[in-house]
């Protein structure tokens, strides 16, 4: 037990349990802070006493306290004996996700907000949450390669005749990720197409798989602990298989063909099946049918609904 004294910024709040719990940035590390009620907000500037305490371990196979937290840069828990407000209030990517939140909720309906709020911020309604883990649809508000890959495309199309495209494109790809909570999934896949502009830049060959193997080693290289995290794996996995079926020799010849493409959807229920059914207790069949068209259609609706709104 250590006695702390510090400020920091809030990068994250979340529900834990039957309470809150949010991440408290400082210059000595991260801190879990718990809370009966989500009485903070992201962007909020903090200052903090009180006693750090070490993060539990698993005694035997149930949920890692330590190994979740630390994929997320966190070293500790924070019993506060005093947290306050700073009096200046900086504005930073974390208060701006908070306010973009805010604005979804109060100026789009009720469901399209909620999907818009997953998509634009990392922000999952717990009720639409449940029903799409129901559906097997889950990985759809969850922010990873999918959505990540939607927004590049989208923007490609509009710079594709700018002579600035790479670094702008580069810049627009990390604000987003970092603007929707740097997600290990989105991260992933910010990683592996950073390293395909990059090739592109330098006028050097790409390649799929090696991007993919590229972003996976290096995020690990920064974190160890992201191994331990799901949402990483299932994305490793997925990317991975994707990328070498593109690759594949008979499966790039007949690309185009839509039965081809619709293979890839199965096929990749089938090799996430083990991790997910450890860690879900179950896989609902209902999910590899729903996602031959789900991903279609969110992809469209995603484009429509950010415009309208």
């Amino acid at each position: 037990l250590v006695s702390v004294r510090t400020e920091g910024t809030v990068t994250s709040v979340r529900p834990w349990g039957r309470t809150y719990v949010a991440v408290l940035d400082t210059p000595q590390g991260r801190f879990l802070l718990r809370l009966p009620f989500a009485t903070v907000t992201e962007g909020m500037r903090l200052s903090a006493e009180g006693i750090s305490r070490p993060l539990r371990r698993a005694a035997g196979t149930g949920f890692d306290e330590e190994r979740f937290w630390r994929g997320y840069g966190v070293t500790a828990w924070l019993a506060a004996s005093r947290l306050e407000p700073t009096p200046k209030q900086p504005w930073n990517l974390h208060r701006l996700r908070y306010e973009v939140s805010r604005l979804l909720i109060i100026h789009t309906p009720a469901l399209t907000g909620a999907y818009l709020r997953a998509a634009w911020t990392g922000y999952r309604d717990a009720s639409l949450n449940e029903a799409h883990r129901a559906w097997g649809t889950s990985h759809l508000l969850a922010v990873s390669g999918f959505h990540v890959g939607i927004v590049v495309f989208s923007v490609l199309l509009l710079l594709r005749r700018c002579p600035l495209r790479i670094p702008l494109l580069s810049l627009l790809l990390w604000v987003y990720i970092l603007l929707t909570g740097a997600a290990p999934s989105a991260l992933r896949a910010g990683a592996m197409i950073q390293a395909a502009l990059l090739a592109e830049l330098l006028g050097r060959p790409r390649s799929s798989v090696n991007s993919v193997a590229v972003a996976a080693v290096s995020l690990l290289l920064f974190s160890p602990h992201l191994f331990w995290n799901v949402g990483w794996r299932l994305s490793v996995l997925a990317a991975m298989t994707i990328t070498a079926m593109a690759g594949w020799g008979r499966f790039a010849k007949v690309r185009t063909k839509v039965r081809t493409w619709l293979l890839l959807s199965p096929l990749i229920a089938l090799v996430t099946f083990p991790q997910t059914a450890f860690t879900f207790k179950g896989v609902p069949l209902v999910g590899i049918l729903l996602n031959f068209v789900a991903p279609t259609f969110f992809s469209a609706g995603f484009v429509l609904a950010s415009a309208g709104a």
